[in-house]
């Protein structure tokens, strides 16, 4: 029997010949590439399969996630209405074992969450609507919406999130594994609410900075990392099995920790999906081995509406552990910096126009650095104010 050791769990592979997904046409350098933006925010992302058979990796690019959840009552208004109302959602889950449990988060985590959400909302409405009195109407809706919800207001709406997402993953007998990482950009809530009340709608205030909040949940080594005002913020926390509050949870469980791993096979001591370490059915789902509940953080802070060019971007840096396999931190932060001001220097001086960084082409510098660590890589870059005159 010949063994390959995964970066997150030890498989035992029937033959040598045993070929999950890989696309033979595609070397271990080959990329996909994907970019986005909209009027306050430009993504680039890149997923490579490296040396591994198969890209087990999936990710969340969402600009404006609250346009994709299905059944919603007076959000179109809202959205078009209010235009600084957004939330917007990068995620990275990076999967051991195959991509199925990888794939099922990918699909089902954020709409969880925002589903949520938008019941708590239409149930603050509806609250609003009855107290006055008032017939629903445009205006009416607006000043609830405005003044009675805020979106995300508690850690526990990323918890329970998570944990429903386990669930499902569970019910359906899928048998891999993932990290997940998910990294919630907002407005201010109290800024949105002032400028409402106001009458002057708009994520910008007077002095034309934009105030946001970032809003991070994760469980595994996929990590997150803010760069702002020339300071560099750890958004997450790795959960390893070593770690001393991991450690005795995995022992009351009846678990054990060998070479850094749960029961000798998994790097991790969170994640998705993973059924094999959340058996003790005399246990709590927070109890297991192996859990679904994740850190939340959250970090406010603002920036200009536009840079100029003695500016330096703020942006979001999301990789998975094979990226930082191959790359620190720092260097990863460091590199993101130098890149952008290159960019500026060879093409932004030329144009004319608002110019638009090319975060696609840095996420592949980035991914290139790692491919000697031979695992699955995935890198999110969101630049947080993205254009510069």
């Amino acid at each position: 029997m010949i063994t390959t050791w995964a970066s997150k769990i030890r498989l035992p592979l029937l033959t040598a010949c045993r070929v999950q997904g890989r696309n033979f046409f595609r070397g271990p350098t080959d990329k996909d590439v994907y970019t986005g933006h909209n009027k306050l925010l430009n993504f680039g992302c890149v997923s490579m399969a490296g040396y591994r058979e198969e890209l087990q990796d999936r990710h969340v690019l969402k600009l404006n996630a609250l346009e994709d959840v299905d059944n919603y009552e007076y959000e179109k208004f809202a959205i078009n209405t209010m235009s600084d109302e957004f939330v917007a959602c990068f995620a990275v889950f990076d999967g051991h074992g195959g991509s199925v449990c990888s794939t099922k988060a990918q699909r089902v985590l954020v709409e969880l969450l925002l589903t949520e959400q938008y019941r708590q909302r239409k149930e603050i409405i509806h609250q609003k609507v009855n107290e006055s009195s008032a017939q629903i109407g445009d205006r009416e809706i607006y000043n609830a919406l405005a003044t009675g919800f805020t979106w995300l207001e508690k850690d526990d709406d990323f918890v329970n999130a998570f944990l429903e997402t386990d669930e499902i993953i569970l019910k359906e007998g899928i048998q891999s594994g993932s990290t997940g990482t998910l990294c919630v950009v907002i407005p201010d809530q109290e800024h949105r609410k002032e400028a409402v009340k106001s009458g002057k709608m708009g994520v910008f205030d007077k002095s034309g900075m934009r105030k946001y909040e970032v809003i991070t949940a994760n469980i595994g080594d996929s990590s997150a990392l803010l760069y702002h005002n020339g300071a560099v913020k750890r958004l997450t926390t790795n959960h390893e099995p070593n770690d001393k509050e991991e450690l005795d949870r995995i022992n009351k469980a009846g678990g054990f920790v060998d070479r850094n791993r749960v029961d000798g096979l998994l790097a991790v001591s969170r994640s998705f999906g993973d059924p094999w370490a959340k058996k003790n059915k005399s246990l709590s789902v927070r109890d297991q081995k192996c859990i679904a509940v994740p850190n939340v953080t959250r970090f406010n802070f603002e920036v200009s509406e536009h840079m100029r060019k003695e500016d330096e971007p703020s942006f979001l840096l999301i990789g998975c552990d094979g990226l930082w396999s191959g790359v620190g931190e720092e260097e990863a932060v460091k590199i993101i910096r130098q890149q952008l001001r290159e960019q500026w220097e060879k093409e932004g001086k030329k144009s004319n126009m608002l110019f638009r960084f090319n975060l696609g082409r840095i996420c592949e510098n980035l991914a290139d650095l790692s491919v000697q660590s031979k695992d699955n890589v995935s890198v999110i870059v969101v630049l947080l104010n993205q254009e510069m005159y």
